[in-house]
């Protein structure tokens, strides 16, 4: 199964660095990962060491890893940007942000359990919020969104949720980059309403975020 992963960045190398080591630690038998890094022409190294990073993994069976530096109109932006590249022979997508890592193994355990569900759309994990010490603050456990509380309140996080890439394209839904805080709301509220199928595996920790001090969702 290949996943398709877009990580928006800028100026953020600080953070990215462990992000990208972590998608690109999932490869194993059964799983291709295609990890798309979407710039907003960084000034802190970020090219740099995206350069190379993917020479010295240019030819890691099973793992690619591609991005663009130029100007955006910020981070859901990239995001859209990045989705738009999404290749063909994706099976699942995702995205994660530069201040964002997924835990060892995830791609394997959702990976096996979209092949056992095929009728699902979308499959969501719990994830670990972390401080910049990478200390302990909470965790958070997916809860079943619904139509009508997702009018309100964003139920599904960016970094837990994986999109079966066929549902995706047949969707076609973006980000709304008019929103600053309020987009990651929009979008999942828009998906609800194409009465997506669900799978949801609470005890399954996907994914760490890190309050860096920036988050937007955060503060």
């Amino acid at each position: 199964m290949k996943f398709y992963i877009v990580t928006p960045s800028y100026n953020a190398l600080q953070w990215l660095q462990g992000c990208v080591r972590s998608v690109a630690d999932q490869v194993c038998e059964g799983v291709q990962v295609h990890h798309h890094i979407q710039d907003g022409a960084s000034i802190d190294g970020t090219v740099e060491w995206l350069q190379k990073w993917q020479n010295e993994h240019a030819n890691t069976e099973g793992y690619q890893l591609t991005f663009e530096s130029a100007p955006d109109k910020g981070l859901y932006d990239a995001i859209n940007i990045g989705w738009k590249k999404m290749p063909a022979d994706a099976d699942v997508t995702a995205h994660l942000n530069a201040d964002e890592q997924y835990l060892p193994k995830v791609f394997a355990v959702v990976a096996a359990e979209m092949e056992k569900q095929q009728d699902a759309d979308m499959l969501l994990t719990a994830h670990i919020v972390l401080d910049k010490a990478s200390r302990y603050i909470c965790h958070r456990r997916p809860t079943f969104p619904s139509r009508v509380v997702s009018r309100a309140i964003t139920q599904i996080i960016t970094n837990t949720c994986f999109h079966r890439a066929s549902a995706y394209r047949k969707r076609g839904i973006y980000f709304d980059c008019s929103f600053r805080s309020l987009a990651d709301l929009v979008f999942f509220r828009d998906i609800m309403f194409t009465n997506p199928r669900i799978c949801r595996m609470p005890d399954l920790f996907g994914s760490v975020y890190v309050v860096t001090g920036s988050n937007v969702s955060w503060s």
